[in-house]
Parts: C-alpha cells; sequence; structure tokens
C-alpha cells in the first residue's frame, strides 16, 4: 500500500475533528510545518503497511502499536494531534476496514462511538464516511484513497470488495497496488511492470523482427553464393 500512502500526501481531501493547539494534524496528508516534519517519511512511515497477521492489544483507552498506546480515536483518523510512533501506518486501509479487528474494541468513552459500515477502525464524535442513505450502488464505489463513496463516472475498473460487503471498490489494474479486492484480483495476471499483455506484445514483436532479420541474413548470402558460383 505505499504508493497510496504518497497519493494521500498530496491528495488528502478528508477533513474531520480539531486540531491541537498548535493547529497541526501529523500525517494527515497536509503539509503544515515549513520543514516537512509533520508529513515525512520519518514521521509517517507512509510506505510501510502494518502486517495482515496484526493482533490488537489493549492498552489504556486504546491499542498497542509500535510500543506505544495509542488512543482509539488515533486509530483511522485523519491524522493525530501529536507525532505517534507508528504514524499513518495507523490509518491502514486494510486495517480499518477490518471489522475482525475491531471487534468487541469500544471506543473509550466520551462522546465518541465505533463507525459501523466500511470503516469500523474509527472511533468518532462526527459522522461516519460510512454513514450513508445510498442504495443505488450502480453508480457508486468504494475509494480506498478516501474511503468514501465516488461516482463512477471515470472509473476504468471496479471490483468485488475484499471484505463482505456489497459495495464496489473502485480499483486500478496492474500498477502494484492492492485496492481491496477480493483476492486481490485488481492485480492478478500482472507482469511485474504493467499489463502482462503488454509484455507478450513486446516478445512477440521482438521475435517477429528477429525472423525477418535472419531472413534477410540467409537471403543475402544465398544472392552472394549465385553471383560467386
Amino acid at each position: 500500500q505505499g504508493l497510496v500512502w504518497h497519493c494521500l500526501l498530496i491528495f488528502s481531501i478528508l477533513g474531520e475533528g480539531s486540531s491541537g493547539d498548535d493547529g497541526i494534524r501529523y500525517c494527515n496528508g497536509v503539509v503544515e510545518i515549513s520543514s516537512r516534519e509533520d508529513e515525512s517519511e520519518a514521521s509517517c512511515r507512509w510506505t510501510e503497511e502494518l502486517a495482515t497477521s496484526f493482533v490488537p492489544v489493549s492498552c489504556s483507552g486504546g491499542l498497542v502499536c509500535d510500543a506505544e498506546c495509542v488512543p482509539y480515536s488515533d486509530w483511522c483518523s485523519n491524522g493525530t494531534e501529536q507525532k505517534r510512533n507508528c504514524g499513518a501506518m495507523l490509518r491502514s486501509y486494510a486495517l480499518c476496514r477490518n471489522a475482525s479487528i475491531w471487534a468487541g474494541h469500544q471506543c473509550g468513552g466520551g462522546n465518541l462511538t465505533r463507525c459501523t459500515g466500511w470503516y469500523p477502525g474509527r472511533c468518532t464524535e462526527y459522522d461516519c464516511p460510512d454513514d450513508t442513505n445510498q442504495t443505488d450502488l450502480t453508480e457508486v464505489c468504494l475509494s480506498p484513497l478516501t474511503s468514501s463513496l465516488v461516482p463512477m463516472t471515470g472509473i476504468s475498473y471496479t471490483c468485488r470488495d475484499k471484505f463482505p460487503t456489497e459495495i464496489p471498490i473502485c480499483a486500478n489494474r496492474c500498477n502494484r497496488v492492492k485496492d481491496g479486492c477480493w483476492m486481490d484480483e485488481d492485480e492478478v495476471d500482472c507482469a511485474p511492470g504493467g499489463y502482462t499483455g503488454w509484455l507478450i506484445l513486446l516478445v512477440a514483436v521482438a521475435v517477429t523482427v528477429t525472423i525477418l532479420t535472419t531472413e534477410m541474413i540467409l537471403t543475402c548470402l544465398q544472392v552472394d553464393a549465385v553471383k560467386e558460383y
């Protein structure tokens, strides 16, 4: 998922909650410090991903991540008010959408409630991104970039959801980013650098050129042999 996080750094469109006393939120995809410390790789670990076998360990009011007790309000949120050891990994798409990880974990009191739709990792006192009255799922798909429903206009590829919902997923074929498709079908049958079809086409062209070149050389040799004879 590293490429997705870099895209978030440029195109973050989510906004939720209040900022800290200095108005800074770390790893929310918006550079707010001139040194870029709030969104740097060192601070946010954009290119890393929490293991798919992540096992939640409870601590006081939250879960442990990289030996740090992270409150539930910082998991799957739009950035954090202070720098966290796990940085942007706290908002891992696969982690935040996996209901089995969050089952049985309340939000730690206060006015926070856990989202119950396709983004169960978030505890918020504001609207959940998965709250919608949308019933016609033929016109929208779920964006892994923003965890929100977006119109299918301009979307070239959709797939079945990796998690048990009926919502189609907006995805990109063969970009080496797993977008949350069932069985990772968006990255199946892809060459290391792109579409398998393109690789086959290039190989076919190379073979054809080689055959034609060989035939031309043999023809020239035969002509020369006839002349000498």
